[in-house]
């Protein structure tokens, strides 16, 4: 959020606050003395506050408007002389333009800050969808845009997806030989291996700490084969070395699914189409074997 406009918006609130205060006081200071509350201070206090709510909701154009036409009245009226407003009257009659500019004022800032706490909601909201340490979006994200397709494929019969997994094999393994640091190390190049062998316009994921989905657009499991290959072999090159600085074997296996109307309410439910890739991958032979 930008400070500025937070406390741009907190000085103007101040600045209001004081304004009502000193006129709540100027007025209970002339009941005190002349013992009544005449209609002159009456309609004062009220169009102050009627511009005052004006204004905040109006903008800074409208008050400064309002301003001008409520300073030109007050001059016919002074002028005229008709009226037995005492000094503390005129004060008060002055406080009414500069509460309303302060309140237009402060009508911008707010939207200032409207505007930067839903930016904010947003950055929130992508933080929430992303992993920390690959940068790729995780299983959240992975729901929402799985249901996107899969409408879209429904919907348009022309429209197709698929669904490609990695999958780290001895998970509990690695997490043995390696420490947190060099395991988180080793996601980060299995995510980079895979945003460089696949196309912009697919979707990467990160499941589990050990699964890595993703969704290819118009294009099936078989014709993404060659980037399939390309990443299995990128990882079959890692060099990763436990603590003992011994070369850790790194086992990728791959499984794809394809999406078909009649396979629609298996896609409608995300685990279930991660539970059919996991199923996918185990029967992946050549990467089990290819190390």
């Amino acid at each position: 959020m930008n400070k500025r406009n937070l406390e741009s918006y907190e000085a103007s609130y101040l600045v209001l606050i004081t304004f009502i205060v000193v006129q709540l006081f100027l007025v209970f200071v002339n009941i005190y003395i002349t013992q009544k509350f005449s209609i002159d201070f009456f309609t004062i206090v009220v169009v102050e506050l009627i511009s005052i709510l004006f204004s905040y909701f109006a903008g800074i154009v409208p008050a400064a408007v309002f301003s001008i036409v409520y300073i030109m009245g007050y001059i016919v009226y002074a002028v005229n002389g008709n009226s037995n407003i005492n000094l503390v009257g005129y004060i008060l009659m002055f406080f009414v333009p500069l509460s309303t500019v302060v309140a237009g004022n402060m009508n911008r800032t707010r939207k200032k800050v409207i505007n930067d706490l839903i930016k904010l909601n947003e950055l929130e909201e992508m933080q929430l969808k992303m992993d920390p340490h690959t940068n790729l979006e995780n299983e959240i994200a992975f729901k929402e845009v799985l249901s996107k397709q899969s409408n879209l494929a429904y919907r348009y019969p022309q429209y197709n997806f698929s669904a490609i997994m990695f999958r780290l094999e001895f998970i509990d393994t690695l997490r043995a030989l390696l420490d947190a640091k060099e395991f988180n190390y080793l996601l980060e190049k299995i995510a980079e291996i895979i945003q460089n062998c696949i196309r912009e316009e697919d979707y990467k994921f990160i499941v589990n700490n050990n699964r890595f989905v993703i969704i290819t657009p118009l294009t099936s499991s078989e014709g993404i084969a060659p980037a399939r290959r390309r990443i299995l072999e990128g990882v079959e090159q890692l060099n990763i070395k436990d603590e003992n600085g011994e070369a850790v074997n790194i086992v990728l296996k791959t499984g794809g699914i394809d999406y078909s109307k009649d396979k629609h309410d298996m896609f409608k439910e995300y685990k279930g189409v991660l539970l059919a890739l996991q199923k996918a991958t185990e029967v992946d032979i050549y990467s089990e074997y290819a190390n």
